[in-house]
């Protein structure tokens, strides 16, 4: 897992993992002071950008499609004040999520469906 600190790198980085893991089921665990929080629903990895001006910058924005009711749904989550981004990879060497840190060291990893078992 190589760990990229510079947010000028991001929007790249960010466009190449969007590309390859779209449309994979995915759902974020944040692991911060106050214990892991877990979301139970999950919804389809549409994209993720990055901002780079304003007084959230640098953040992170992640785009999921929640395509379990008649009518998709999009749902956006900002991540502010970025730290770090990292890849995680499965045994395989697929990507399996994506970690973000934030400024207060809270650690959001988006988890893509597994690409070996399917499990997220």
């Amino acid at each position: 897992m190589t760990d990229y600190l510079d947010p000028a790198e991001w929007g790249d980085l960010l466009a190449g993992f969007s590309s390859r893991n779209r449309f994979r089921r995915a759902r974020f665990e944040k692991f911060g002071q106050g214990g892991v929080v877990e979301e139970e629903q999950e919804a389809h990895l549409k994209n993720i950008a990055v901002e780079l001006t304003g007084a959230d910058a640098p953040c992170v924005i992640v785009t999921r499609l929640d395509d379990s009711t008649a009518r998709p749904t999009e749902m956006v989550t900002a991540i502010p004040r970025v730290r770090r981004i990292a890849a995680q990879l499965d045994v395989d060497g697929s990507e399996d999520g994506l970690e973000i840190e934030d400024i207060n060291r809270v650690l959001s990893v988006l988890r893509l469906e597994s690409k070996v078992d399917g499990a997220s």
